[in-house]
């Protein structure tokens, strides 16, 4: 592929050691010798970073008391208390952390009772967080500030035994909180408890002074978050939950029936008095009971994570159209509509409820576009009405998905409450998967399932590498992290870094390249520097050691007598470099001599007016400025030949071709594809699994614009935005469906459309970029996915959403 530096990038690296005992892939091998396994993207949805500031995350069950999640096996006993470490994990990080997000649910419950959920190692508050009866199944979302120990206590306060389960959905920044919109997290307080006084009467309101108790400040206060219970209704009806002093909105907050016991989350507006206003929307009487656990500090939020409070709107009711039909999902679009923004939403407050369920279930809430998380935000029996509070991400077309997991119809509300501001992207390196070598660059040698920052990068350019990763940034310096045992970080040592080191000596860099135990930059003055090992002279030093005794540079140094580089090819221990008069040079390793060296960079005979060069798949080809592609290196050419050639030879049926990928697929000017070589998966797309030695074009590949291709199978994004794929397919790899027949004719990738490019590494791992800059990924770790830390893989036959991740302009091999 032609050697462009991407702005925005997208970098996939697949080991195919960890497929042993699943996917077995043909003539696939690891690059560097590292198991390496992991992605990383540059750009993409930037941390909030203010202390306060909401980080949504995919939800992630901590606790469930019923399968043995989170350490416990067993009910919780009567009076008893569970702590629940939820830091170091589902996306939550070890430290910095004041308040998780969750949603928990009673179930099994044998007598009436409730649950207080606070946090570990301290005294527990007198408020509860999920009050029930006999027999019900509750679920409420709570946000719960954190112990010193990273964990949440979690007390039965009934008689008998109860099952818990308990789903992440983010956390809160800690720090002294000062921006607007902010979360300041406090110790649960009672605000509000009628049943010691006066019910509140049919159709009547109560205010409630809640500034000023509580560790809410008298003044300066956006919205509370406080948990209210409504008990002993007498007739059916509903509560409404809003700021004092303003008008009631047409939404509702808990919803029941005669003699129910309903707690749900509000994050409610504060009147400019200080008070919130709480309206029984029933022909009875009821009591209520109100417990703050933190607020939002009043102004414009602006800041990545902070909340915008908003009076409740409708945005959906399914009771006046149709229901939400069994094992169904609705898509709602909730940008642009009751004061919330077009754009620059990252997540959404929403008040969900369920009604007339004719069986028990529950329903998902997730965002649009990604697929469906394995939790829950509402469980429920048949008959039961149940409101609760989501924090949930938004999908990048501004929707959120709903998904009924239960075998009969319901109705679905949701009326949202404010959102959380998204960030800007900031040119930062977001990784996830394997880590062996700290190649994630956060610190740690864990591996993740989620997207994770980079730590201390930003103002990136570009980044490159598998086991090792190499990042220019704008300033023109080189940082590295991961593998280096061959010295490629460039740091004066040879030891691996889970953090990002800067490469010594290095500055106005404006290219970066890596190959297997080698590293090179190329300067804005035309030189260029090279370190790592020098087996075959890749150091450009006129030396060479041979492969038996290979020697390390572990500092950058620049490679003597060469300069007037306008950019440089790496691959096969080789290095070529484009001069800006046209011409080639090149050193180590003469393609398609075998491992015979060139120590020093020699002009390469009969290349002029060469514009690109690359080097793909053990060959080099140079595209010249008259529309000729020469092809050199030791495997086919795509000349009618077999065995390759050491010198540039002349390729006529590649004459006008824009890029070649793997050096056996080429994408040609007029839009058409070019496909040679090895066919044993039908990875040629002629029908066929025969193979070819000359360019053949594969069925019905019209309107190219981007193509990924390796010996297994191809990859090409037409100009409509969708994909078609063909090859290797063992079920899932394609993204095409079916079963595990190899395809040998280019087939549409499932449900996949508006598509800027893909990229494929071994045809393990598949990843397509959008044009909105999201990113969709298939195959055997669909996203980046690692079920459990034995790297079982999440093998997925169609594009699944990679969270976490927006604003990405480009994908790089």
């Amino acid at each position: 592929m032609r050697a462009f530096v991407f702005r925005l990038v997208l970098w996939v690296a697949v080991i195919l050691a960890l497929l042993g005992t699943s996917i077995a892939v043909p003539g696939a091998a690891n690059a560097d010798g590292s198991d390496s396994d992991n992605i990383a993207v540059l750009g993409g949805r930037p941390d909030p970073a203010i202390p306060g500031a909401f980080v949504s995350l995919t939800p992630y069950r901590q606790l469930d008391t019923r399968t043995g999640r989170g350490g416990f096996s067993r009910p919780v006993p009567a009076w008893g208390t569970i702590r629940v470490k939820v830091t170091g994990q589902g996306g939550i990080p070890a430290s910095g952390v004041s308040a998780v997000a969750v949603n928990v649910t009673v179930t099994n419950t044998g007598q009436a009772g409730n649950i207080t959920v606070y946090a570990g190692g301290t005294a527990q508050p007198g408020t509860s967080n999920l009050n029930f009866n006999t027999g019900q199944t509750v679920p409420n979302f709570v946000i719960s500030p954190i112990g010193s120990d990273g964990t949440v206590a979690l007390t039965n306060n009934s008689n008998s035994n109860v099952d818990l389960i308990a789903d992440s959905s983010g956390y809160y920044l800690g720090g002294s909180v000062t921006n607007p919109g902010a979360f300041s997290s406090q110790t649960p307080f009672r605000q509000l408890d009628t049943r010691y006084n006066n019910a509140i009467a049919p159709w009547a309101t109560m205010r409630v002074k809640v500034t000023g108790r509580g560790g809410i400040p008298v003044s300066g206060v956006l919205a509370v978050a406080v948990n209210v219970t409504v008990t002993n209704p007498g007739t059916a009806g509903n509560i409404t939950v809003y700021a004092g002093g303003t008008s009631q909105p047409g939404t509702s907050n808990l919803n029941f029936v005669a003699g129910q016991t309903v707690p749900n989350f509000v994050q409610s507006p504060v009147g400019a008095d200080g008070t919130i206003a709480l309206t029984n929307n029933s022909n009875s009487t009821v009591h209520l009971l109100a417990d703050t656990a933190g607020y939002y500090l009043a102004g414009t939020a602006a800041e990545a994570g902070a909340f915008a409070a908003r009076t409740p709107f409708r945005q959906l009711d399914t009771r006046y159209n149709s229901t939400v039909e069994a094992h169904r999902t609705i898509r709602v679009k909730v940008t642009g509509r009751g004061g919330i923004p077009a754009v620059g939403v990252a997540a959404m407050a929403l008040n969900v409820t369920v009604t007339s369920p004719e069986s028990a279930g529950n329903i998902t809430v997730y965002p649009g576009g990604t697929t469906a998380p394995a939790t829950s935000n509402l469980n429920f029996v048949r008959g039961q009405t149940v409101p609760n509070l989501v924090n949930t991400l938004v999908g990048s077309d501004g929707t959120i998905l709903l998904t009924n997991n239960s075998h009969f119809p319901v109705h679905l509300i949701a009326d949202s409450a404010g959102y959380f501001v998204a960030g800007t992207p900031i040119d930062a390196v977001y990784a996830w998967g394997r880590n062996t070598y700290g190649e994630l660059g956060n610190g740690t040698t864990t591996a993740h399932d989620y997207p994770t920052k980079v730590k201390g990068l930003a103002g990136v350019a570009s980044v490159t590498g598998t086991g090792t990763k190499l990042a220019r940034l704008k300033d023109g310096t080189v940082w590295g992290w991961g593998y280096n045992t061959t010295g490629v970080l460039g740091n004066g040592t040879v030891t691996h870094s889970s953090l990002p080191v800067q490469a010594k000596g290095l500055t106005n860099v404006k290219q970066v390249a890596i190959d297997v135990a080698n590293a090179y930059a190329v300067r804005n003055d035309g030189t260029v520097w090279a370190w790592g090992q020098n087996q075959y002279g890749q150091l450009g030093d006129g030396t060479s050691t041979g492969p038996d005794s290979p020697t390390t540079r572990s500092i950058p140094a620049e490679v003597p007598g060469l300069a007037g580089v306008q950019s440089i090819a790496v691959g096969g221990s080789s290095v070529h470099a484009l001069m800006n008069d046209g011409t080639v040079k090149a050193w180590g390793v003469r393609l398609g001599s075998g491992y015979y060296p060139h120590p020093t960079p020699m002009e390469i005979p009969g290349l002029t007016g060469v514009q690109e060069i690359s080097t793909e798949g053990g060959n080099a080809y140079a595209f010249l400025t008259d529309g000729r592609v020469m092809g050199w290196g030791g495997r086919p050419l795509g000349n009618g030949s077999s065995q390759g050639s050491s010198s540039p030879a002349e390729i006529p049926e590649l004459f006008g071709a824009r890029k070649i990928s793997d050096g056996r697929c080429a994408l040609m000017g007029d839009g058409t594809v070019r496909t040679w070589g090895w066919n044993g998966t039908g990875r040629l797309g002629d029908g066929t699994t025969t193979e070819s030695m000359l360019p053949v074009e594969p069925i019905g590949v019209k309107n190219a614009k981007d193509i990924t291709c390796n010996r297994n199978n191809s990859f090409v994004v037409l100009n409509d935005g969708t994909v078609r794929a063909w090859g290797y397919h063992a079920g899932i790899l394609l993204g095409t469906g079916g079963d595990e027949t190899d395809v040998a004719v280019p087939t549409p990738v499932l449900e996949l459309t508006d598509v800027k490019e893909v990229k494929s590494t071994a045809g393990v791992s598949t990843f397509a970029l959008l044009n909105d800059g999201s990113v969709r990924g298939w195959g055997a770790n669909p996203g980046g996915s690692y079920v459990d830390y034995a790297y079982s893989l999440d093998r997925s036959p169609g594009p699944a959403t990679v969270a976490y991740i927006t604003g990405i302009s480009d994908l790089q091999d």
